[in-house]
């Protein structure tokens, strides 16, 4: 079985990450580089089995942690050495993102009443008005907490994936959110804001249909590497595409 199917059949985020990166850590890193190209280069054409292997993957931040100390520095040379085009594609560093702005979001005189853990508490909690001034809370932990809400909308979780300006944190939590980063309308929002890790940015991209990789590569607002990689995963080729 080859280890894109074993960690397909295994449920949950957490559990597909951790054999990465187990395979990662004691396996050759050629083979494991290997492995994971083909993965890429199956979710780009819609395999299903493909894509459920590859999302936990899309924040490369965690994969590293996970996997120890150079082993991912170590797949990219072995991905180089064999040309494997799909895993340099999210291996290498693009850059940085767009630059942070100095003003943020303005005050809200509601929030600023409450501590951490009240916010964090009322992201956990009904619908409500106060809910929806969490939504725009700058604190990565509570947007942790509302992603995990299981009254949140889809509507709303592509409002926080759309924030301009909007912290790094804020965005990889919603790229780990495995409720969420299943949703297209969701991954292609965080594609196309400027403020999305660059790397995230490009992980995502095979993920994409072929419409969306166009429209982000006709973007201006984008990373030039995301622009550029966005024609690169549409010269692969691709199935007819279905949702």
């Amino acid at each position: 079985m080859t280890l894109r199917r074993r960690v397909a059949s295994v449920g949950g985020r957490e559990a597909r990450l951790a054999l990465w990166a187990e395979a990662l850590a004691a396996g050759p890193v050629l083979a494991w580089a290997e492995e994971l190209e083909a993965t890429i280069r199956a979710a780009a054409r819609r395999d299903l089995e493909a894509l459920a292997s590859y999302l936990p993957l899309v924040d490369l931040s965690e994969l590293a942690a996970r996997a120890g100390p150079g082993r991912l520095a170590e797949a990219l040379a072995a991905a180089r050495e064999a040309e494997l085009d799909a895993c340099l594609l999210i291996l290498e560093s693009p850059g940085r993102a767009a630059p942070a702005e100095t003003l943020g979001p303005p005050p809200d005189p509601v929030l600023d009443t409450l501590t951490l853990g009240h916010r964090k508490a009322a992201a956990r909690g009904l619908r409500g008005p106060l809910l929806d001034r969490l939504l725009k809370d700058p604190d990565p932990r509570v947007v942790r907490e509302i992603l995990r809400n299981p009254r949140l909308r889809e509507s709303e979780v592509l409002a926080i994936a759309s924030r301009r300006p909007c912290p790094t944190d804020v965005l990889r939590w919603l790229a780990r959110a495995e409720a969420w980063i299943c949703r297209p309308a969701v991954r292609r929002a965080l594609v196309l804001n400027p403020f999305t890790p660059p790397e995230l940015s490009l992980a995502l991209l095979p993920t994409l249909t072929a419409t969306e990789l166009l429209e982000v590569a006709d973007r201006g607002p984008v990373h030039p590497a995301i622009r550029a990689g966005a024609e690169t995963v549409r010269g692969w080729g691709r199935a007819p595409e279905a949702r």
